[in-house]
């Protein structure tokens, strides 16, 4: 993928330019670009001074905003990644604070398309049938659904010391397997997951080593049916609008989405500056495939309204349990 590499810069949190692309509202702030009838716009200097205000207050106890959603991009300005214009590769320059100064890293930001019609009839399959159930988190304002299935991870807050199987999607036991389940099952292990992998081996190794090497450190032991695809969990969302935010997760992470076609959902780089543009976004379509370190890069879905179903299906090292309702 090197004949699409872009170069770029993720601002820290504590510039005064971030977020690049702000919020266009805060649910439990009350604050909006404009009010229910579009008027008295909002200017982006002083939304970007109380996204601060709001990160500063929330940092140390999440890592996400509270209902600081983008339901409208601003205008123009930011760069836009259409995956059906080819592969792309964003080399990142990370600033982030640490120790009280600023820490320079780099990033890797991939995307890509499967257009195989046997993969995303498949995807779309397992994806439908996932998301029939779950919740997104209840208390950041995020919407939509998402369910996980796979290997549970240890999480001290939930009382578990060993690595567990979700029962609910996937069936712990075989004689407890309903034919969604054995559905369920087989997609994952059939041509779905091998593509997967196969894509993320040739397009992105970083992201699927990333995986690997967490999941050795976690003595991780796959089901059968899970071996051949990118991870050990997989989450499934369903029309996901999400704050911004970076990820507690072990490893880099990917999603695949599928689903109709959308003409205002985005995938949303808020931090990253490239060149004269501020932002970067990358549209959803049925067939994208993006591989990321969510740990360090700032991100979000945004949607001004679906028209239909988008299914993202996640694939990452995670991090502790995804909650109690999959039990």
């Amino acid at each position: 993928m090197e004949n699409g590499r872009i170069c770029c810069v993720q601002f820290s949190q504590s510039d005064g330019r971030t977020p690049l692309i702000p919020p266009s509202h805060n649910i439990q702030a009350g604050i909006y670009w404009k009010d229910a009838e579009g008027n008295n716009e909002r200017s982006l200097v002083a939304l970007r001074s109380e996204y601060r205000r709001w990160y500063a207050d929330s940092k140390k106890r999440r890592k996400y905003l509270e209902g600081a959603l983008i339901r409208e991009l601003p205008g123009t300005g930011y760069y836009t990644i259409d995956p059906r214009d080819g592969d792309v590769v964003l080399d990142m320059e990370i600033m982030r604070e640490k120790f009280g100064g600023l820490l320079v890293g780099r990033r890797n930001f991939y995307c890509c398309t499967i257009g195989e019609t046997e993969i995303l009839d498949g995807a779309l399959r397992f994806a439908t049938s996932m998301a029939k159930s779950g919740a997104v988190r209840d208390d950041d304002g995020s919407e939509g659904r998402m369910l996980a299935a796979g290997v549970r991870y240890p999480s001290h807050a939930m009382g578990t010391k060993d690595y567990e199987f979700v029962s609910c999607v996937l069936g712990k036991r075989e004689t407890e397997l309903s034919e969604e389940k054995v559905l369920r099952r087989e997609l994952l292990s059939g041509p779905l997951g091998k593509r997967l992998s196969l894509c993320l081996n040739e397009k992105m190794p970083e992201v699927m080593a990333s995986i690997r090497v967490a999941e050795q450190k976690r003595k991780v032991a796959r089901p059968d049916y899970m071996k051949d695809c990118p991870a050990a969990t997989c989450i499934v969302s369903r029309n996901l609008v999400n704050a911004m935010h970076t990820d507690l997760d072990h490893s880099m992470s990917v999603v695949f989405w599928v689903g109709d076609e959308q003409d205002s959902c985005y995938f949303v780089l808020p931090n990253v500056s490239l060149g004269v543009y501020q932002g970067v976004v990358v549209r959803v379509r049925p067939g994208t495939l993006i591989g990321w370190d969510g740990r360090t890069v700032l991100h979000c879905t945004a949607c001004s309204g679906y028209q239909g179903d988008c299914y993202g299906i996640f694939f990452a090292s995670v991090n502790g349990g995804f909650g109690k309702r999959n039990n």
